[in-house]
């Protein structure tokens, strides 16, 4: 599952790089985080049948590196964009889960309740975010 995850998210962060980036460094932030999915999701989908210790070498990694991108980029656009802050959360909660997979003992149920309660907390957090009017900008 997380192979197939890895390279649609992947696949879609690269299809939305013109939009949620306005500059150079900005755009090659967002590729990176891409390119960084589809290869740990091609890699997870090669590894098929491989073990529990294999998958978390590949997916700890890809979810620090992915979210540390989605934080920096968050922050860059912190002023310009309201959308940044769910950027910076997400992007967080992506580092976190990283570094969980990374440091903790590697257990089956573990990991998958790691990232189940990712993809739940995540998916509240930006379903609030979608339905929440946006405030006004105050320009100092």
């Amino acid at each position: 599952m997380f192979g197939a995850f890895g390279v649609v998210c992947g696949l879609v962060v690269l299809a939305g790089t013109r939009s949620t980036a306005r500059t150079r460094t900005g755009r090659g932030l967002v590729v990176t985080r891409g390119v960084v999915l589809v290869v740990a999701g091609v890699l997870a989908l090669a590894m098929h049948g491989g073990t529990l210790t294999t998958l978390l070498v590949i997916e700890a990694p890809a979810f620090l590196i992915a979210g540390g991108l989605e934080v920096v980029t968050g922050l860059r656009r912190a002023d310009a964009d309201a959308g940044a802050r769910d950027g910076i959360v997400v992007g967080g909660l992506a580092v976190l889960v990283g570094a969980m997979l990374s440091i903790l003992t590697p257990d089956s149920i573990f990991a998958v309740g790691v990232l189940s309660a990712w993809g739940a907390i995540v998916a509240v957090y930006l379903g609030i975010a979608a339905l929440t009017p946006p405030r006004p900008r105050r320009d100092a």
